[in-house]
């Protein structure tokens, strides 16, 4: 997938029939630049995952991959489709204008070519572009859709081959845990969340476990490293972590800013309950969740 730098999340939000113009014409009112990203995961088929890449508010790249690369105008007409798809992620990423202009000059063959009267600043409140059934000063309008273009690029053969076997080796898995998404076990036994934190840790990925089971227990059946697990607990010990919810936030904050694609195993939530209220606690379990969310982490 092409991925461009991440910069500054301003803001992040699930699709809709008016989610693509209303950060477009942010950015425009504004001026900002930096890319607009949208993500699709349909089961059963590739990612679907576009970026519009936007210099001083005005859009200069379209971007649209999932088993065929496209850019440009085609790239823009399978991105307005996604962005109004209740399951897609849309995400506005700021990034100074150098960045850009690197971004442009990596894909030339994605430039819109827009004249500047069509293309919407959104400064002297006309509306909001994509919308509007009359010409706006600098906007493409909607009622004036693209004309259906064939895919032209192919994505390269290897990448196509990777793909298949990607969706043969999944293929009959009825649930995956993607990036950026959370899973609640509801066990007296919590064997199974330890072993899949045990598993992602084998395979690289940053692991931060906070339970109510001794750190040196964890370590000897699952195989996690002592560094990586904290004993939920008022015993001041070396591997303890006080209940509190501002410890735990702390802990868990420290942990994803210094760490990539991070994965957290929370067990014990019933014993913050007890301490804390249900609301206190779901309310920082929402907020951790907002984190994975935003970074692409996971949460167990």
């Amino acid at each position: 997938m092409v991925e461009l730098p991440q910069g500054e999340i301003v803001e992040a939000r699930r699709g809709g029939v008016d989610a693509l113009a209303r950060l477009t014409n942010d950015m425009a009112r504004l001026g900002r630049s930096g890319h607009i990203r949208i993500e699709r995961r349909p089961k059963g088929i590739m990612p679907r995952v576009s970026q519009i890449v936007l210099r001083e508010g005005r859009p200069i790249i379209a971007l649209h991959e999932a088993d065929v690369l496209l850019t440009g105008l085609e790239a823009l007409l399978e991105i307005e489709s996604d962005c109004c798809a209740l399951d897609a992620t849309i995400s506005l990423h700021e990034l100074g204008i150098e960045d850009v202009d690197v971004i442009a000059k990596l894909f030339p063959a994605a430039a819109l070519n827009l004249d500047a009267e069509h293309i919407s600043n959104h400064r002297e409140g006309d509306g909001e572009w994509w919308t509007k059934t009359r010409i706006l000063k600098s906007t493409w309008k909607r009622e004036e859709r693209l004309p259906e273009l064939e895919p032209s690029v192919d994505v390269p053969e290897f990448i196509r081959q990777k793909s298949k076997a990607m969706l043969e080796r999944h293929g009959g898995i009825v649930e995956m845990l993607n990036p950026g998404q959370g899973l609640i076990f509801d066990s007296n036994d919590p064997a199974k969340l330890f072993q899949l934190t045990s598993y992602l840790a084998n395979h690289g990925r940053p692991v931060l476990v906070i339970s109510r089971h001794e750190v040196e227990e964890l370590n000897v059946k699952y195989d996690l490293p002592i560094e990586s697990c904290s004993w939920l607990s008022n015993a001041e010990t070396e591997n303890s972590l006080d209940p509190s919810l501002e410890s735990i936030r702390m802990k868990i904050d420290a942990f994803l800013w210094g760490n990539l694609r991070a994965v957290i195993a929370f067990e014990g939530l019933e014993y913050l309950a007890g301490i804390h209220g249900d609301d206190r606690m779901i309310g920082m379990i929402r907020d951790i969740c907002d984190g994975v969310k935003l970074e692409d982490h996971h949460l167990n």
